[in-house]
Order: structure tokens, then C-alpha cells, then sequence
């Protein structure tokens, strides 16, 4: 039996003569070892891996963002929603719109034309605008959600937290307090994922 030597190595594929590194983990339980191909290897290689299973997987995390930030408010996906003119992930008619963003930091950025997006294709349609953020610099990711301030105060009494704060951007960030105003044109309420699951379940 050949014990495998761990650590990171300089390989050539003896079938398409591709050069790289190859990295060698420690092993696990069945006696079998974490091996990471970083060689770019040929496309005619049966070694090659396509470029797209990195963007297949984020695609993944997307949709399941989706289908959660859908869930919470019984909308369904919008279809092809990353295509042109179309400013929502889901929609249930006459009821909810939602927006889903995410990104490996601790904190998103909302610009006012991010938002205005989403008031704007939402509110004359009689529906509305709800903004799901992911927060996935740690797992499980953090997720918050971004209503508006007339929508938040006809479901809770709760006095909303105000911060010295401007209407150039608002940064949704782990460690904000909640619920908290964002003093844009069109103010908007910064909560956790469950807080909003929590009001609609049982509204004032």
C-alpha cells in the first residue's frame, strides 16, 4: 500500500502534460485522502474540470437565497429574473416583491437606486417591496431583510432605532441594531430574517 505524501506538490499530468500544484490533505477515516487538482489541465483531459462548477455553485446559493427570501413571504420566483427589465426574484401578485442580494462580507451596501429599483417596479404593481440580504462571511450566512417604514409600522409598534445616518447609501451590516431606519427619500427598516417571520405571523 503507498502512502500518499502530504503537503502541496509540483505535478505534471502525464496525460495532457499540464503543469500545476497538487495539494494533499490529511486522511480521513476510510484511509482515504483530501486532494485538491489545481492543475489546468487541458479541455480533451479526462482530469479537466470546467470553469463553471464555481459559478454553478454560487448560482445554487442563489436560488436557495431566492426560494428562502420567496418563502418568508409566499411569493413565487420571477422567471428569468436576472434578465433584462425584469426587477424582482419573486412575486406573489398583489402581495410581495422580493430582491435577494448577497455577499461574502460582514456587511451590504445599499445605494437609494437599488432601492428605488424595487419601490418602483413594486409599488404601482400594488405590491410589496421586501429586500433579502445574505451576510455569508460566516455559516450558517446572517440574513436581514429591508421593508418599508409604513409597511413596518403597520405591523409592529416597535419604535424603530435611528443613527446618525444620510441618503447617499446605507451600509446593512451584522452588527446593526434592529429595527433600524434608513433614512433614505423613501425610508426603509432594517430587520432580521426571523424578526419579519415573527411579524407577519402574528401582526398588532
Amino acid at each position: 500500500m503507498t502512502t500518499a505524501r502530504r503537503g502541496i506538490h509540483q505535478v505534471t499530468c502525464r496525460e495532457c502534460g499540464a503543469s500545476g500544484t497538487l495539494s494533499i490533505g490529511n486522511p480521513r477515516e476510510n484511509g482515504k485522502y483530501k486532494v485538491q487538482d489545481s492543475v489546468p489541465h487541458r479541455t480533451t483531459c479526462s482530469f479537466f474540470v470546467g470553469v463553471q462548477a464555481r459559478h454553478l455553485k454560487q448560482k445554487r446559493a442563489w436560488q436557495r437565497q431566492e426560494e428562502r427570501a420567496n418563502a418568508l413571504v409566499g411569493a413565487r420566483s420571477t422567471l428569468a429574473s436576472g434578465a433584462v427589465n425584469q426587477d424582482g426574484d419573486g412575486r406573489l401578485f398583489h402581495g410581495w416583491r422580493t430582491e435577494s442580494k448577497q455577499t461574502s462580507t460582514p456587511y451590504f451596501d445599499l445605494f437609494p437606486r437599488i432601492w428605488m429599483k424595487l419601490l418602483t417596479g413594486a409599488l404601482p404593481a400594488g405590491e410589496e417591496p421586501l429586500l433579502h440580504v445574505e451576510l455569508r462571511h460566516r455559516m450558517p450566512p446572517e440574513r436581514r431583510v429591508v421593508i418599508r417604514l409604513e409597511m413596518f409600522q403597520s405591523l409592529s409598534d416597535t419604535e424603530v432605532v435611528k443613527k446618525p445616518g444620510n441618503r447617499v447609501s446605507h451600509r446593512v451590516r451584522s452588527d446593526n441594531p434592529t429595527p433600524l431606519l434608513i433614512p433614505f427619500e423613501h425610508p426603509g427598516v432594517e430587520l432580521y430574517e426571523h424578526e419579519l417571520r415573527l411579524l407577519l405571523q402574528d401582526p398588532p
